[in-house]
């Protein structure tokens, strides 16, 4: 990110337009769902989000002070915000049941012959389900190819459908044999 190229904004529940989160980045940043933490994904979870961006343009110094600030008018308590802002992860300190899940997963679990052949048959499955876009009624086979065919973006969706939001666009068609 350039100088000037920092934005400030909040998310809002769109069913309550309470504000659970006050963040800072680009554009891009803004709107992503996919690297949040479980608290933000929880809070999303039953109601999609709203993004409104406070400030954008902004030198990094000024952003993280606004930033900081917003944090600190809705208060830390009312956020899912893990700190109290201007330093990103930094703030963070993990918790030590966190630290001894981080050290086993780092030691490295061997997979077995059963387990990856498991992981090869989910992969070979993957794209044979049938999606319905809920506009046009259109029955398409895998939601990649879906969503390529609307030009909707294919993480959103998907996590869209994993929550089960209101917001997505298409839904699974489940076959019974």
């Amino acid at each position: 990110m350039n100088t000037m190229n920092y934005l400030v904004y909040l998310h809002k529940d769109k069913c309550t337009n309470e504000v659970f989160y006050v963040g800072i980045g680009d554009r891009g940043r803004a709107y992503d769902e996919k690297s949040r933490s479980v608290c933000w994904k929880e809070r999303i979870k039953d109601c999609y989000f709203e993004v409104e961006i406070l400030a954008k343009n902004l030198p990094k110094k000024l952003a993280l002070q606004l930033e900081v600030a917003m944090i600190d008018f809705y208060g830390i308590h009312n956020l899912v915000n893990k700190t109290k802002g201007g330093l990103g992860t930094l703030g963070y300190f993990h918790t030590n049941e966190t630290k001894e899940k981080i050290r086993v997963s780092s030691l490295g679990i061997k997979k077995t012959t059963e387990s990856i052949k498991k992981t090869i048959e989910t992969k070979k499955n993957r794209h044979s389900k049938n999606y319905k876009h809920i506009e046009t009624g259109k029955i398409i086979k895998g939601l990649k190819v879906a969503c390529e065919e609307f030009g909707i973006d294919y993480k959103r969706e998907h996590q869209r459908i994993k929550r089960n939001s209101f917001n997505k666009n298409f839904e699974q068609i489940i076959e019974l044999i």
